[in-house]
């Protein structure tokens, strides 16, 4: 997944993140890399 500037914006100000050193920003709620939809 290409992580776009908005994205990460996003996920930097998200309470529910986890950083995962092998993968990256991971949401702590499911323990997955953060997928988005087009609408951001």
């Amino acid at each position: 997944m290409n992580t776009s500037p908005k994205q990460m914006i996003y996920c930097q100000q998200c309470k529910h993140r986890k950083l995962d050193l092998s993968v990256g920003i991971l949401c702590s709620l499911t323990h997955e890399k953060p997928a988005f939809k087009d609408s951001l």
